[in-house]
């Protein structure tokens, strides 16, 4: 790839501080990392399970999942599967039908195939096809 310099190539600026959240980069190890570790991208991590074609929680919009995450309900994925009605409908704009709701949406998440588990946890190096290929499948009994 030498060849297709043109000399006008400039060195890339290593940040000092996380891009993502603006906090200390970890520089203790080979790979740096933010120093808050997952709590930095959780809001994206957890948007991104609960989308369409991971774990399809209807109802959980990224400003639902910001306020729990402000208010201490959740720190990641697996703690959306311990809420319980009585945290829920405290939130605003939450109501006994919507949490309802919300709370059967993430009921059902839970009889996802693995596939879409795989993909909702965002295992490296699997795309759409590659997790339904390596996730045993139930057979009928």
């Amino acid at each position: 790839m030498v060849h297709l310099r043109t000399g006008e190539e400039r060195p890339v600026a290593i940040p000092d501080v996380c891009p993502n959240c603006g906090k200390a980069i970890d520089k203790s190890q080979e790979r740096w990392r933010c120093v808050q570790g997952r709590k930095c991208y959780a809001l994206a991590s957890i948007a991104y399970a609960a989308g369409r074609d991971q774990l399809d929680i209807e109802g959980l919009a990224k400003s639902r999942i910001q306020q729990m995450l402000d208010t201490g309900l959740i720190a990641d994925l697996g703690d959306l599967f311990s809420l319980v009605h009585e945290q829920i409908i405290g939130l605003d704009r939450m109501g006994d039908s919507s949490t309802t709701k919300l709370l059967a949406a993430i009921e059902a998440a839970k009889s996802q195939p693995l596939s879409r588990v795989f993909r909702a946890l965002g295992v490296r190096g699997t795309g759409r096809s590659m997790p339904r290929d390596t996730a045993p499948r139930r057979s009928a009994s």
